[in-house]
């Protein structure tokens, strides 16, 4: 172009009304929709508080990811490309009546219905509190927030082995990723521009990282095979309310209104039966052992083999039905079978 410089500018996309957007960042399968939002109006250059007022949804909103209504999400998808589902997918729980397709996001709807498994400011209780893990964020070179950020079994991450943070460690403000009044890349906090990816990094307890994960893998084992609502909420009430020990005393407080500190803290001092004790008790049910036996590490498609291996090496019956039997007792059950009345799956 003999040496002529070519220069393209972007138009602010709301000022583009309903056509598609030229640049169109995509959503992460597990990216929480304020993310998505944050990185979008990062690639446009507009600060994010700028680009919140500006999404044309009937009414303003402080929490993207519970309150967006169907008809932002319709603007949204039709100028970002993306079907509706997937911009829905990423809400915490999207607009009523709209299909949740995956399982996992069916876990993540459940646990917010449930009160005190959603993470909130402990002064100001309608105020949420997002987590992220540092090296997550310094990883990729456009970084997203995941969903289980938001949810109070979760202090850890699985892919680092590190403590995730709950607040800016410059100022100690909560991370408000659609609050910040400056144009940036990188996610910083709103308040005092710290880069969140420099946060310190803290190594997670072995026993926290397994107590997250067996509390997952059994909420995800309850919801998806259609528990009964009153064995949800009963058993959902008792992690809620574990208890927290300091040096001199054992005191209970929601889940939701603990820091990430005092529960990686908490689920660090929670050897497996201790857990087994507090979660389930000595109920005798089939799914109470079932439920025992997923937070004592088993795998729920793994039971029928280890039974049938752990049978073949004593040589005798073990006492009591296998676990195979006790879940074709569980399914059949009209009570706590799929067919019967229980947790809300696929439908907000």
């Amino acid at each position: 172009m003999g040496g002529a410089e070519l220069l393209i500018e972007f138009q602010e996309p709301m000022r583009l009304g309903g056509r598609l957007w030229p640049l169109r960042p995509r959503i992460g399968g597990d990216e929480l929709l304020s993310s998505w939002l944050r990185r979008v109006a990062a690639t446009y250059g507009i600060a994010p508080r700028t680009f919140r007022a500006k999404v044309p949804c009937g009414h303003s909103f402080d929490d993207a990811d519970l309150e967006m209504p169907a008809a932002g999400l319709a603007f949204l998808a039709n100028v970002s490309g993306h079907a509706f589902p997937d911009l829905a997918g990423a809400m915490l729980v999207p607009p009523a009546g709209y299909l949740i397709a995956r399982d996992d996001h069916n876990v993540q709807a459940a646990l917010v219905r449930t009160d005190g498994m959603l993470l909130r400011d402990p002064e100001r209780g309608r105020l949420p509190v997002l987590q992220f893990c540092p090296r997550c964020l310094a990883e990729h070179p456009d970084p997203v927030f995941r969903k289980d950020w938001r949810l109070a079994h979760v202090c850890a991450c699985p892919d680092h082995g590190v403590r995730l943070h709950d607040r800016c460690p410059g100022c100690g403000a909560r991370v408000d990723l659609l609050s910040g009044r400056k144009a940036v890349h990188e996610p910083q906090c709103h308040r005092c521009a710290y880069v969140l990816r420099l946060a310190p990094v803290t190594p997670a307890a072995m026993l926290t990282l397994i107590t997250q994960k067996r509390l997952a893998a059994l909420f995800d084992f309850m919801v998806n095979r259609g528990a009964p609502g009153k064995d949800w909420e009963r058993l959902v009430s008792r992690v809620r309310t574990l208890p927290v020990r300091t040096r001199f005393s054992a005191h209970v407080r929601d889940l939701g209104r603990l820091s990430a500190g005092l529960r990686a803290r908490l689920f660090a001092d929670l050897d497996t039966e201790r857990l087994v004790a507090a979660v389930v008790g000595p109920g005798t049910r089939a799914q109470d052992r079932w439920h025992r036996a997923i937070l004592r590490g088993h795998k729920p498609e793994a039971l029928d083999g280890y039974n049938r291996k752990a049978t073949r090496d004593v040589g005798r019956r073990p006492k009591g039905p296998e676990m195979g039997e006790l879940m074709e007792d569980f399914d059949a059950s009209p009570k706590h079978g799929r067919g019967g009345t229980g947790v809300p799956r696929g439908v907000a």
